[in-house]
């Protein structure tokens, strides 16, 4: 079904002609999902890197499987890097637990692609 939803988001007009500039896209780097409507409209969400503490971020950083990268203000990792509860979506906008880490298809784990 991915590789379906991969080939129809491909040749999707909407998606060819939108300009992906601003928005949000997923910084492991295995993933190329981006935040557009079709994307949300399937539920994927992106979550900003926890700037304010340190311990975190190392954690994050070393999943994101970048050498030598540092994440901007609005970088950030999509939810399919997520294990469910990791996530509350109780509320109007899915949001990570505190001490939640990105583990799924993340840097090392070479038998899944992610591309929701």
């Amino acid at each position: 079904m991915s590789c379906d939803l991969s080939t129809w988001i491909s040749s999707c007009n909407t998606c060819l002609t939108r300009s992906k500039r601003k928005w949000l896209r997923c910084s492991v780097i295995s993933c190329s999902n981006c935040c557009g409507p079709v994307e949300r409209g399937l539920g994927l969400t992106f979550h900003r890197f926890p700037l304010h503490d340190a311990a975190l971020l190392a954690r994050w950083l070393k999943a994101v499987g970048r050498s030598n990268w540092l994440p901007r203000l609005r970088s950030s990792v999509c939810s399919t890097h997520f294990t469910e509860d990791c996530l509350d979506r109780r509320g109007e906008k899915v949001v990570l637990r505190p001490d939640a880490v990105p583990t799924l298809m993340v840097h090392g784990d070479s038998v899944r692609r992610s591309r929701f």
